[in-house]
């Protein structure tokens, strides 16, 4: 499938601000294994995540698996960085 370069550049600007929003993480706690647990500022996830399904949508459809599975976690998100 070949998308166009407009939809293609989209989705490399999404890229960039999920990576700043994993930048953006923030320590919690650390586990009894020693693991260390981050959240991310929900404001900035919900944006982000709103204009990928936005994006999603458009090029997909909203009943593409793409748009559903993202819409899935979308739901679930409870502001974690898993």
């Amino acid at each position: 499938m070949r998308l166009d370069p407009i939809v293609q550049r989209r989705f490399g600007e999404l890229q960039k601000k999920a990576d700043a929003i994993a930048e953006a993480k923030i320590y919690d706690f650390t586990s009894d294994e020693g693991v260390r647990y981050y959240k991310v500022p929900t404001t900035l996830f919900k944006e982000w995540a709103t204009n990928v399904l936005n994006l999603l949508g458009r090029t997909f459809g909203e009943s593409s698996p793409h748009y559903q599975h993202f819409k899935h976690h979308y739901d679930a998100f409870n502001g974690w960085l898993s």
